[in-house]
């Protein structure tokens, strides 16, 4: 699948407002009183604290961010060897089961690629770029993870 580059990501001239705004509110409502949505939604370093990721990706194509907007984001990689396999002895091959992400020994959870790219097309976000890089470091080695740029299409796909 070929991704197209943003010819130019959105700057905001409100962005110290909106960063005072969410420090000012601590029930952390901040969407319902934004008056808006975001033309920009960044979380690095956050979805490794998380599982599943159904109900953020719903309500950021749903409630936060503005048609047109970019949501941008790095998790880390759940390779497909690592994922929990079917050790039925009356099953001769290899089926995946359980969630598309893992909880890994650091405490950090990984998310398969496939589980990213489903959930963006099931809530009308568009693929801009999804790039494999290093992270970060443990135990001296680097940690794979997805760099993925999304933009709000307002096109829904029905999960099947």
């Amino acid at each position: 699948q070929q991704t197209q580059q943003p010819k130019q990501l959105p700057s905001s001239p409100s962005s110290k407002v909106t960063t005072q705004h969410l420090n000012d509110n601590p029930k952390g409502d901040w969407n319902s009183r934004s008056g808006g949505r975001f033309d920009l939604i960044l979380a690095c370093d956050v979805f490794c604290y998380i599982g599943d990721l159904t109900s953020i990706f719903h309500l950021i194509s749903t409630q936060s961010l503005a048609l047109g907007g970019y949501f941008v984001f790095s998790t880390e990689l759940l390779l497909s060897q690592e994922k929990t396999t079917n050790t039925d002895d009356d099953n001769d091959n290899d089926t995946p089961t359980g969630p598309p992400f893992r909880l890994h020994s650091c405490a950090r959870f990984a998310h398969q690629k496939d589980y990213i790219m489903t959930l963006a097309r099931t809530n009308g976000l568009a693929i801009v770029q999804i790039k494999v890089a290093p992270l970060r470091k443990n135990q001296g080695k680097d940690v794979m993870g997805l760099l993925v740029v999304l933009q709000n299409k307002g096109e829904v796909t029905p999960s099947s």
